[in-house]
């Protein structure tokens, strides 16, 4: 585990003084402004951290090539917040006419509570809507201009030039997810937003469980930014006096995640607020920074492997057992690259061989770099990935 360095400190500076509207520091000697804008661009707060950067003395500033390019990243998140924003609300709009019902989730509500909407840059606007509407959600989409992507277990991604990736749920979570019991009947819980009829929201105690539901899938697997853990910051403080803890520490309790829920918000206490940091937040927070907006490869295999691990078997045989997994998947798997699969099964060692085909001939240097990547994986950084995890709450 590696402290953080002068670069980083300062980044969580200047992201408090964006979210508190208070004049940054004097940044300290040993700076590095250009480590500090590409540590801010992984983490995709560069928009944001522009804002407080502005409000240093002219000597204190970056060199003017990086102020160049902190100032570049604001003009293209204005752009596409407001891109995403029109296009989001000519979806809602189309379901409204249409009678089909929905829920806008995540970044959409997030952003809100925000200085200004574009500093929470948006990869992918989320909904949710009913199974039984998807054939009905899939033409109107067409009919947008966007362009099916791609289709997955609880959602279908759209895409429209620029910016708009959408994300369109039928299901929160996978049904293979520890929470997907607990969200299946989240409609329940829905209501209708004023002045529209199609158009639902969550009460707000809900949407904090989801937003820490969906922190606790990539914490653990590939891995979260810096960003996530604001939104939580962010949402606590706008919402904190008018939401019922008791039903969410019952919730939280529930599904297992109190103990993380516990962990997130010291996190956030330490990044953002007053509190000193330990050893534990010491680690969390320096795996927070190198994670990055969405993750790596790397803690991602790790995570990978470290599921794969049935009681005390070698790390070898824990290997070979996920290359079989890499190479040979299931029909749950290969389903989504050859559809036919799913209602021919007896097929599945065919596709294996087109698969593998693919893999050695077209494919060949991504996938040696996949046998090199999980043959390079040592038994100290697994072993390290799922202590964090467990000490983390998870």
């Amino acid at each position: 585990m590696q402290m953080i360095d002068v670069n980083e400190k300062y980044l969580l500076t200047l992201l408090c003084c964006v979210i508190d509207d208070t004049d940054p520091p004097v940044p300290p000697e040993e700076l590095d402004w250009l480590k500090l804008y590409h540590l801010a661009l992984h983490h995709g707060v560069s928009a944001m951290l522009c804002h407080s950067i502005k409000r240093l003395g002219d000597e204190q500033r970056p060199p003017q090539g990086i102020m160049a390019s902190f100032y570049l990243d604001v003009k293209k998140a204005i752009a596409k917040e407001a891109t995403q924003h029109a296009g989001a609300e000519e979806i809602l709009s189309a379901f409204e006419q249409n009678a089909i019902r929905s829920i806008p989730l995540k970044g959409w509500l997030l952003k809100h509570l925000y200085p200004l909407p574009y500093m929470r840059v948006m990869a992918d606007i989320d909904f949710l809507f009913l199974s039984e509407d998807t054939q009905q959600v899939e033409q109107l989409m067409l009919d947008m201009g966007y362009t099916l992507k791609s289709n997955a277990e609880n959602h279908d991604v759209y895409y429209r030039m620029p910016y708009m990736n959408i994300e369109m749920h039928h299901m929160l979570v996978a049904a293979d997810s520890p929470y997907s019991d607990y969200l299946k009947n989240i409609w329940d819980k829905a209501s209708v937003i004023p002045g529209r009829k199609y158009t639902y929201e969550l009460p707000k105690e809900d949407v904090y469980i989801y937003l820490l539901i969906h922190i606790a899938k990539h914490y653990a697997a590939c891995g979260i930014g810096i960003r996530s853990f604001m939104d939580i910051w962010l949402y606590h403080r706008c919402y904190h006096e008018d939401m019922d803890w008791g039903y969410v520490c019952d919730q939280l309790d529930y599904i297992g995640l109190r103990q993380f829920a516990d962990r997130v918000w010291g996190m956030c206490e330490v990044c953002f607020g007053n509190a000193q940091s330990d050893a534990l937040y010491d680690e969390m927070l320096d795996y927070v920074i190198s994670s990055g907006s969405y993750g790596t490869r790397r803690q991602t295999l790790l995570y990978s492997i470290s599921r794969k691990r049935i009681g005390k078997e070698t790390v070898a045989w824990t290997k070979t057992r996920y290359y079989l997994g890499v190479f040979f998947p299931s029909i749950k798997i290969i389903k989504n690259f050859y559809p036919h699969v799913e209602r021919y099964p007896f097929l599945l060692p065919f596709y294996w061989g087109i698969r593998g085909i693919k893999c050695l001939f077209i494919k060949s240097r991504h996938t040696f770099h996949v046998v090199r990547s999980i043959h390079s994986v040592p038994e100290k950084e697994i072993k390290r990935k799922a202590n964090l995890n467990r000490k983390s709450g998870l």
